[in-house]
């Protein structure tokens, strides 16, 4: 707030401390206060001075020392086995690394991409978070996550995209040959053919 007993016209300059400096007009309404807004992008004590000059010259001035703590956005990182087979119905397993340099509480949010999220908290000590997952349908996804820490900071959002399968059917059997299908064995005898197979079949879609 900066008055004038004289009614003159006050001008406030400010000073952050930081190398960023400027001036404003002061409210004619007795009592009104003037807001300055300004974001130091480096920890440390920070000296903030105001100015006030009348049209006449008339001038104050007050001096505020103020501690400014840096807040950075927490760090995320997800990944997951790329050399799994992922199905339909089967949980899929994410891995997430999130944490904060300043030590903050931290919660992830994870998107699955089929509608469906969940929202944990990131470990303290910095250790990987294990995520599973059930999609019903086949088809490929994009994945995404963010954090965000205590004091509201957001991460980067990051992604992959993957793909989920039809459940694959396992089987062995044999295929005898058709009736009087023969062939000769090293003795030179003739004997039915038989042949065993082993096959991986997967389901249409």
């Amino acid at each position: 707030i900066c008055t004038d007993d004289e009614s003159d016209s006050v001008d406030l300059a400010y000073d952050f401390g930081d190398g960023n400096s400027g001036s404003t007009p002061c409210s004619t309404l007795p009592g009104e206060s003037v807001t300055l807004f300004h974001t130091y992008s480096t920890p440390g004590t920070y000296e903030f001075e105001v100015f006030i000059v009348d049209g006449h010259g008339g001038s104050a001035e007050s001096q505020i020392a103020e501690d400014v703590i840096a807040n950075n956005p927490p760090e995320i990182q997800l990944s997951t086995l790329l050399s799994d087979v992922y199905l339909v119905g089967s949980e899929t397993a994410f891995d997430a690394y999130c944490y904060d340099n300043e030590s903050d509480i931290v919660i992830l949010t994870v998107n699955f991409g089929d509608g469906n999220t969940d929202t944990i908290p990131c470990p303290a000590d910095r250790a990987s978070t294990g995520i599973s997952h059930i999609y019903y349908s086949t088809g490929q996804y994009q994945v995404t996550a963010y954090a965000v820490d205590e004091h509201g900071a957001v991460s980067n959002e990051v992604a992959l995209w993957i793909l989920i399968h039809d459940p694959f059917i396992k089987g062995k059997g044999n295929i005898s040959t058709i009736r009087g299908g023969r062939f000769l064995d090293e003795a030179e005898h003739f004997i039915d053919a038989k042949f065993e197979f082993a096959a991986k079949y997967k389901q249409s879609v």
